[in-house]
This record gives C-alpha cells, sequence and structure tokens, in this order.
C-alpha cells in the first residue's frame, strides 16, 4: 500500500500531472496482488476484505483525480501509462459538451454521424463515408474510439469557430 499512498501524496502536491510510468504501475498492481494472496490466506477476511475495498477505493479515487487535473487543463504527459485512458476521456467529455450547439440533431434527439470505420449500427451495416443518425450517447462514444465523426455546424458559441465573430460581411 505504501507505493499507492507514495503516488497519490506525490500526485496532491504537485499542480502537474505525473508521469506514471509503467514500472510504477505494475509495482502498485503488484503490492495490491500481494496483498490480496495475503488476505485469502489470512484468518481474519472480514478486516482483509475491508482493507482490500479501501485499496481499491484509493486506486479509484487517484484515477479520478488525474482525470480532474487534466480536465481542468493540466498537461497529460504522452508516455503516461494512463495517458491514453485519460485523453479518451477528455475527448467523450468535449464531445459530449460540442454537442450542446455544434451537432446536428434530429427531432428525436439523434445525431448526424459520418462513419469513418466499418461499424453496425442500429443492425445496419455501415462503410465508411456514410451518414447515418444515431442516439447522443452512442455517437460520443463511437467517436472517441474514432468509428465515427459528429456531423457539425459552426455556431457563434463554439470554441472552434472563433473566426465567426471576427469577420464582418461585407454589403454587396
Amino acid at each position: 500500500m505504501k507505493s499507492l499512498f507514495d503516488l497519490l501524496k506525490r500526485e496532491l502536491d504537485t499542480n502537474d500531472l505525473l508521469n506514471v510510468s509503467a514500472t510504477t504501475w505494475e509495482e502498485l498492481i503488484s503490492e495490491y496482488r500481494k496483498f490480496a494472496v495475503m488476505c485469502s490466506e489470512s484468518t481474519n477476511r472480514e478486516n482483509c476484505g475491508e482493507r482490500l475495498r479501501e485499496y481499491k477505493r484509493m486506486f479509484k479515487n487517484l484515477f479520478k483525480f488525474r482525470i480532474y487535473k487534466a480536465m481542468i487543463g493540466e498537461e497529460v504527459p504522452n508516455d503516461s501509462v494512463d495517458s491514453n485512458l485519460i485523453e479518451l476521456i477528455l475527448r467523450i467529455i468535449s464531445d459530449y459538451v460540442d454537442a450542446l450547439d455544434e451537432v446536428i440533431a434530429d427531432e428525436n434527439g439523434k445525431v448526424y454521424v459520418i462513419v469513418k470505420r466499418k461499424i453496425e449500427i442500429n443492425g445496419m451495416l455501415l462503410h465508411p463515408n456514410e451518414l447515418t443518425l444515431a442516439n447522443l450517447s452512442e455517437a460520443v462514444a463511437l467517436s472517441a474510439f474514432g468509428y465515427v465523426e459528429l456531423l457539425r455546424l459552426p455556431s457563434e458559441t463554439s470554441d472552434k469557430y472563433e473566426w465567426m465573430k471576427k469577420e464582418k460581411l461585407s454589403s454587396l
């Protein structure tokens, strides 16, 4: 548990998102598994079970804190063992928020997506560059994994379309 406590303390003590190496992660997992084996052989299983749940809760809190730091703008280290997962979560959040004003939806709340990879949606086999409708949550998840692209329109409230506010149309 000491390695997990140390990593959690270091993460709390710095503003930056720490780079968690694969070696560090393997050490944390190894410590947990050793403790779990020790617990399985213990006569005090109730106490051990509680400590194992606490151990898992600490892992969960560490990861949630790392996600929070990334969400508020801390740079995600590329070579951190969890960088791909954190980036994926950030993409899901970003796409979901962007859906408020950029994504084209029909009257039932389904959004238009452009298929990027062969996939089955709602029982239909779709191929790249086809346009289809999908539920927002499904579309956002598929977009995060690169299967579809959300069809977007520029919006004045969109951060990505600042040029709309700056350029003035000349009168004809």
